[in-house]
């Protein structure tokens, strides 16, 4: 799978990414929103940074790596 393909996505396109796998909001902060569900027999917390625009690819990595999101499925959400 190319690289370039998760590169900077927009804060609310990750949100609605979240959501779409069973995440809801559990906190709204100033600088992040922590969701939360419960993904391969563990509950998740997961924090997005919301004083951005976009999310960077770095960041978008780890917000899918403490989701258990897995980068086909990001990819594969992202595309439709």
């Amino acid at each position: 799978m190319p690289r370039g393909k998760l590169g900077r996505k927009p804060t609310r396109e990750v949100i609605r990414m979240l959501r779409h796998f069973g995440f809801a909001l559990k906190r709204r902060g100033t600088h992040g929103e922590v969701f939360e569900a419960e993904r391969g027999g563990q509950r998740r917390n997961v924090t997005v940074p919301v004083q951005r625009e976009a999310v960077l690819p770095k960041t978008l990595h780890s917000i899918l790596e403490q989701a258990g999101i897995s980068r086909e499925e990001a990819v594969e959400f992202f595309q439709r």
